[in-house]
């Protein structure tokens, strides 16, 4: 059933809009301002999250609104590189979670949390492949621009007690 899941996890790649043409030589332009953002909304069912927080927690409700991505950049039918920009709601807690790529993160707006250490705008932080983690959102909300060596990459949520899916005001 987990293998299932990652195969969902890894149809939920919100670049998969945006197809690629190939390998091209030739320099590939976007401009945030005049990329659509898409809410995030409905993916319980496409994330791999443990069967106890599935049993326990309210998904739709906990994701619902509190995140927008624009998808930058990306290659889904190469597999190629991926950029894109994330909008999380104030005092988004995002759970602990990894990834099958590496990532690096550039907090541009507002600011996150990662235990002690609090990212504000200039400030960011590589993470390698299957390594957990998770952040909490500023009072004022965060955007980040991601980084990734690939544009198809699975999410598996790792915290698997129900209690530290809480978040102010849910």
């Amino acid at each position: 059933m987990a293998s299932k899941k990652k195969e969902e996890s890894r149809e939920l790649s919100f670049f998969a809009q945006d197809k690629g043409k190939g390998k091209s030589r030739k320099s590939v332009y976007f401009d945030r301002t005049e990329m659509p953002e898409i809410l995030i909304q409905g993916i319980s069912g496409m994330i791999d999250v443990p069967e106890k927080v599935r049993a326990n927690v309210d998904l739709d409700r906990y994701f619902d609104g509190q995140i927008r991505v624009q998808p930058l950049l990306a290659d889904p039918d190469q597999d190629g590189f991926s950029v894109g920009c994330y909008w999380f709601e104030p005092n988004f807690v995002m759970p602990r979670h990894k990834h099958d790529s590496d990532q690096v993160v550039l907090v541009v707006e507002g600011e996150m949390r990662q235990g002690n250490k609090v990212l504000k705008p200039g400030a960011g932080y590589f993470t390698p492949a299957a390594t957990p983690y998770g952040f909490t959102v500023g009072a004022a909300g965060c955007r980040i621009i991601e980084f990734r060596d690939r544009s198809n990459f699975a999410t598996e949520y790792v915290d698997d007690d129900p209690a530290k899916w809480d978040r102010p005001g849910y």
